[in-house]
């Protein structure tokens, strides 16, 4: 396939073995994750990447995430936007909140020496309360089956029909508000409410919860996403796993990924000046 030559075209030419998966679904299908799978192990070489999942296919398939696991993953993204099932269910995201939790529990402590867990959540989706958010950041804490956690605010984008589906997917309570209990929606200046929350209030409660949170991780590096430069940076996966989950060591392994990233870009600035004098 032509996405095996590449990866092989990669390898041979740049020696590149890790990639950052951009897309927004990488589950989204069981059939697409068993021939991904097949491809990352068929090549003549350990290939590791991170991407973003949908925990909901996860629990319907859990084999699915096995298989990735498996081939390569070594972090993922999970979108779980809310446990509270009302609001998970109006994002489209329908699995109860006690299964998808289950299935977070169960597949950490299954793969947890071989892949890390991240998770998204978005504060002030219609049907959200302080109380269910407050339920959240303690079911987090308590159960330790995230690596790191992260909570945006809920941003409505003003809704053209000329773009829906053609450029921009647009959520169901962007495209029908009253359908889901917002009273109020502006963009200059930027607001809205709806019957169980504001955005005041859902930007208040973001940075409550990403403080607390992040106070429990505390590590050198907080996402997945930093997982590639740290392979780049020449750092094992024994090494990443204490830079990434033990917060005791953060100014020690700061230190020493600050050191690592200086040295390599001064040995890829030298490399493009010898390219530039031949």
């Amino acid at each position: 396939s032509k996405i095996y030559q590449e990866l092989i075209y990669n390898y041979e030419n740049f020696g590149t073995t890790f990639y950052s998966i951009t897309d927004d679904c990488f589950n989204d299908s069981r059939d697409k994750v068993f021939r991904m799978a097949d491809l990352f192990n068929k090549l003549p070489f350990d290939i590791e990447w991170v991407c973003y999942a949908r925990p909901d296919l996860a629990v319907k398939f859990p084999e699915t995430f096995d298989s990735m696991v498996e081939s390569g993953c070594k972090g993922v993204s999970w979108g779980l936007e809310s446990f509270n099932h009302g609001a998970a269910k109006a994002a489209g995201k329908g699995v109860l909140p006690d299964k998808i939790k289950e299935m977070l529990v169960t597949k950490y402590e299954q793969h947890k020496d071989k892949c890390f867990f991240q998770g998204t959540f978005i504060a002030g989706l219609p049907y959200e309360t302080e109380e269910s958010i407050n339920e959240t950041i303690n079911w987090i804490i308590s159960k330790k089956s995230l690596d790191y956690v992260s909570m945006g605010v809920l941003i409505l984008s003003e809704f053209d029909p000329s773009l829906d589906k053609n450029f921009i997917d647009f959520a169901d309570y962007v495209k029908n508000p009253q359908r889901y209990g917002f009273k109020k929606i502006s963009f200059d200046p930027y607001y809205w409410e709806h019957e169980t929350m504001n955005y005041d209030e859902a930007s208040r409660l973001s940075k409550m919860w990403n403080d607390k949170v992040n106070e429990e991780v505390d590590a050198a590096v907080l996402s997945i996403w930093g997982f590639p430069s740290l392979r780049t940076y020449g750092f094992s996966f024994e090494e990443i796993c204490r830079i990434m989950r033990n917060r005791q060591e953060k100014e020690y392994w700061t230190n020493i990924i600050r050191k690592r990233e200086i040295e390599y870009l001064n040995e890829y600035h030298m490399n493009l000046k010898k390219l530039a004098s031949t």
